[in-house]
């Protein structure tokens, strides 16, 4: 689906992403996840064009990106960011129909796509007319969704979609996304730094510190098979409640 070869990424005198080789598989969520300024986010706007490699090669579905041809490709992909990126003078209806119209879809066209994909989210239908602040948190996120689905996608990519919100509603909809993404059985790249949440939603993991991968594989071989200290303190380091909880009373 997607292959990587070679990539790099440098901002004047930083390495963001040193020489880095990566397949994304079909079908599959893979999701890249490390800390703070690991490279993480700067490796899905690699992938979706945002900006070009120093060095390597991207391609999408076998065809080489290429600065030539990456809005035609970025058709073919989704992408939702944390804040969601809604467009604060566009309703909700206006921001997920917004590329459909650019491209000259008929009415009829986008409103079944949009029917289909309110369905699909369980978004409210009275709040389609409404804008991004009328809107909760969780109704942005879900109206990002659909904008990244109203073109039907092969790629879906999501940087930290959820990161914003509180951890209600942030429970609630990691569960309707991994629903979606079981729906729909496409492919997903997704960004995070908590380990809790790549474990939940990833087939595959993969691990980033410093502009470099660490470590990929399942959530098993993370927890049994650390390849670095590094990696084995990283998975460790997700602390919850029930830690301190438990220990004034012993367990």
């Amino acid at each position: 689906m997607l292959e990587l070869e070679a990539v790099s990424k440098r901002y004047g005198g930083i390495i963001a992403l040193h020489i880095t080789d990566l397949s994304i598989s079909p079908g599959r969520t893979t999701v890249l996840i490390g800390p703070s300024g690991c490279g993480k986010s700067t490796l899905l706007r690699l992938m979706i064009g945002l900006i070009q490699p120093d060095t390597g090669t991207i391609r999408f579905g076998g065809t080489l990106l290429t600065a030539a041809n990456i809005l035609e490709q970025r058709q073919g992909m989704g992408y939702v960011i944390q804040e969601g990126g809604l467009f604060p003078h566009f309703t909700a209806r206006g921001n997920i129909t917004l590329v459909a119209d650019h491209l000259g879809w008929e009415k009829a066209r986008i409103q079944q796509r949009l029917g289909e994909l309110v369905t699909l989210t369980r978004f409210p239908n009275e709040a389609l007319d409404r804008y991004p602040t009328q809107l909760s948190g969780g109704q942005r996120q879900r109206v990002a969704l659909m904008r990244a689905l109203m073109l039907d996608p092969e790629l879906l990519l999501l940087d930290e979609p959820l990161g914003a919100l509180d951890p209600l509603n942030r429970y609630e909809l990691q569960s309707e996304l991994k629903s979606v993404f079981r729906a729909l059985g496409k492919t997903v790249v997704m960004v995070t730094h908590d380990m809790g949440e790549a474990a939940y939603f990833g087939d595959h993991i993969v691990l980033l510190q410093e502009g470099k991968i660490i470590q990929q594989g399942g959530i098993q071989d993370f927890v049994e098979r650390p390849g670095t200290p590094f990696v084995e303190r990283f998975i460790r380091a997700q602390r919850s409640p029930l830690d301190i909880y438990e220990r004034p009373h012993g367990k």
